[in-house]
């Protein structure tokens, strides 16, 4: 099992760039070790210091911090926790060498909320462990999300934001939910 990316593509991804889906699966349990062993790393190395308010998680698409949209992560673990914790069977074989991308299909064809809200779910459950961290370190320490929106300049964002998309439902499909 990897705890990079895959695309729908068939894709795993293992670098990335700007305005690209990340290539670590941010909801794997390996990424949140790791992501989360630097937490208390700086908060244990600088509670102590009043310069010290907290971290700052600057989201943007291509971060280990989010899940970066939904050309990504149809993996085996992402789908197998997928299934467990909300029961939705997908009708797709585990050995399938076209399940990432049938995966994706069925995925967006029959329970695209359900599949939205568990991915936000998830990154929130991070979000929160995270600032557990901070706190139990020192209680006024803060976790700061800095939602850095879809950005405009990318173009085919731009056009479902001249479209009348709101860019809420891009952040959403990364597995951040800001409202």
């Amino acid at each position: 099992p990897t705890f990079n990316t895959v695309t729908k593509d068939n894709q795993v991804l293992r670098e990335t760039w700007h305005s690209k889906p990340p290539a670590f699966n941010a909801i794997h349990p390996r990424v949140k070790e790791r992501v989360l062993g630097l937490v208390d790393e700086l908060a244990t190395r600088h509670a102590k210091s009043p310069a010290f308010g907290g971290i700052t998680f600057h989201l943007t698409k291509c971060q280990l911090l989010q899940l970066g949209g939904l050309e990504v992560s149809y993996d085996d673990w992402t789908i197998q926790e997928f299934q467990k914790d909300t029961g939705t069977k997908l009708p797709i074989a585990s050995q399938d060498p076209e399940r990432f991308r049938k995966r994706h299909d069925w995925l967006l064809v029959n329970t695209k909320d359900r599949w939205l809200q568990w991915r936000c779910a998830k990154i929130a459950d991070y979000y929160c462990e995270a600032a557990r961290i901070l706190r139990s370190n020192r209680a006024d320490l803060e976790l700061v999300l800095s939602l850095w929106a879809p950005s405009v300049a990318v173009p085919e964002v731009r056009k479902r934001w001249e479209q009348g998309e709101r860019l809420v439902v891009q952040n959403r499909e990364g597995g951040v939910d800001p409202t």
